[in-house]
């Protein structure tokens, strides 16, 4: 579920201090757009709904979310082309829900 590869390497890239920034403002961004979506999906325009997945792909690409980038990538696909996702807003909810889980229960073993 966690790319921990790509963690790894953001952290190396930012510094180990400020990876706990990156990750606190991550997590912050993104449960603000999750909360968005819960609260308005059903009323955005397929052009607000792709550009909300676009988001949240971005971000869990960064910090390695990559079962959750994965599926925010092919809402952003689906909805660019006027389709709805496969999956619905509750399940990208739980999966994010999860992924976060498993992140910080194994930052500290994974990236010290």
């Amino acid at each position: 579920m966690i790319d921990w590869q790509q963690a790894r390497q953001l952290q190396h890239d930012v510094g180990k201090d400020e990876m706990v920034e990156v990750v606190e403002l991550f997590l912050s961004e993104v449960d603000e757009a999750i909360e968005t979506l819960q609260k308005t999906y059903d009323e955005m325009s397929a052009s607000d709904r792709s550009a909300a997945f676009h988001f949240l792909k971005g971000c869990a690409s960064n910090l390695g979310f990559q079962a959750f980038g994965v599926q925010c990538g092919q809402g952003e696909e689906a909805t660019k082309s006027g389709q709805e996702p496969e999956f619905g807003v509750a399940d990208l909810v739980n999966l994010y829900t999860r992924s976060k889980q498993q992140f910080t229960q194994e930052y500290a073993t994974e990236l010290g």
